[in-house]
Formats: C-alpha cells, structure tokens, sequence
C-alpha cells in the first residue's frame, strides 16, 4: 500500500515459513518491550523502513545493499545500532512494493549464507501465495 507521504509501498512476510525469524514478528517482539534500548532500536529501523518507502531502489549504501548473482533481487535494510548491526532482507514486488522478508543480527564480517537463502525461500513463498514476477 502506497500513500501520498511515499513514493514505494511496504508489505511484511507474516505467516508460513520460519516465522519467528520474519521481519514482521521480529518488529511486533520489539514494539511490546518497554524499554529505552528496544524503543531506540524500534524507531531506528522503522526510519530506515521510510527512507527505503521514500527512495526506493535508489536507497544507497550504508542503508541498503543488493546481492547479485541470486534467483531473487534481495537486498538488505542495513542499520547499525549499540545492540549490534541489524539486516532486515527485502525483495522488490509489483506496483512499486517491497516485501521485508527476514531479520537477523549480523555478528560476522560475510552475510550468512543461510539467512540469504531463508530470504529467497521466504520470497518464494510468498510468490506462490500472492503473485507476482520472480
């Protein structure tokens, strides 16, 4: 969904595969703690979700980074933060719509092979469920 704030619509991964590991369920988690770190955390990645809602694929590092060479077109919302250096995936979908996939705490210099290939499955998914170009 697009508003007129915005020029790129948001959709979350909710349901099916791997949900705890969702983007989706990682935010909701953080938006019931009551405490200033997770208020901080919360409010730093739902500004990294409007700059990429206002630029797009025009995002440019350090917020956003994309993976060649993949079946998918991911990319990663980047955010350093004092809790650590969080990647929330994303793919591009249709009508100028992303869909935030998976999130994880990077702890290592390379991006896990298994946390990119959970965010293609997850993209997968969610092309059989709802439609839409690979």
């Amino acid at each position: 969904m697009i508003d007129d704030e915005f020029k790129y619509g948001i959709e979350f991964y909710k349901e099916g595969k791997s949900t705890k590991r969702t983007a989706w369920y990682f935010l909701n988690q953080l938006g019931n703690k009551n405490d200033q770190v997770s208020f901080s955390l919360f409010n730093a990645i739902y500004h990294q979700i409007g700059l990429l809602r206002q630029l797009g694929p025009l995002l440019p590092m350090p917020h956003s980074r994309k993976f060649k060479g993949r079946k998918q077109k991911i990319r990663e919302l980047r955010l350093k933060h004092v809790t650590g250096y969080h990647r929330i995936f994303y793919c591009p979908w249709v009508s100028k719509t992303f869909v935030l996939l998976n999130h994880f705490v990077k702890d290592t210099d390379d991006t896990p092979p298994e946390d990119i290939s959970l965010a293609e499955s997850l993209m997968d998914d969610w092309l059989r469920k709802k439609g839409g170009k690979k």
